[in-house]
């Protein structure tokens, strides 16, 4: 799926996709998408503005796993959050947040292609907004 974003930004803009942090560049934009380390200070400076998207009601909920803990936890509405990388670990402004909705049947596989495809529309509602979603926060 993040092919498929990379590829359908690249009509209109820059995009470089990366495993890993030393391979970012410069620019206006980073999103941090499944990433399961802390980014360094010196990675963040790279980019104007240092994004990610958690399964969370951000700022309650944020950890590790959040989509799997809540699924075991039986909750069936979850909400996804994009937000601005902050000092501390999920502690930026929030930009964005929508809920999945899952029946409590679905397996690994359909949970995360739903969280792909929200995570998808997310990035696409910011890059659509930006840079006047900046100025509200």
């Amino acid at each position: 799926m993040l092919r498929k974003l990379t590829a359908d930004l690249r009509h209109q803009h820059r995009v470089n996709f990366v495993y890993n942090q030393k391979d970012i560049v410069s620019g206006d934009c980073a999103f941090f998408l499944g990433c399961g380390r802390i980014v360094k200070k010196n990675i963040l400076k790279k980019n104007k503005h240092n994004l990610m998207v958690h399964e969370s009601a951000s700022p309650q909920g944020r950890d590790w796993s959040p989509l799997t803990r809540q699924i075991l936890a039986r909750k069936n509405n979850i909400p996804i959050t994009l937000f601005k990388v902050g000092e501390r670990v999920d502690s930026g402004d929030i930009y964005f947040q929508e809920m999945m909705h899952f029946e409590g049947h679905e397996l690994n596989v359909e949970l995360k292609n739903m969280q792909g495809k929200k995570t998808i529309e997310l990035v696409k509602k910011f890059i659509r907004t930006y840079p006047h979603v900046i100025g509200k926060k």
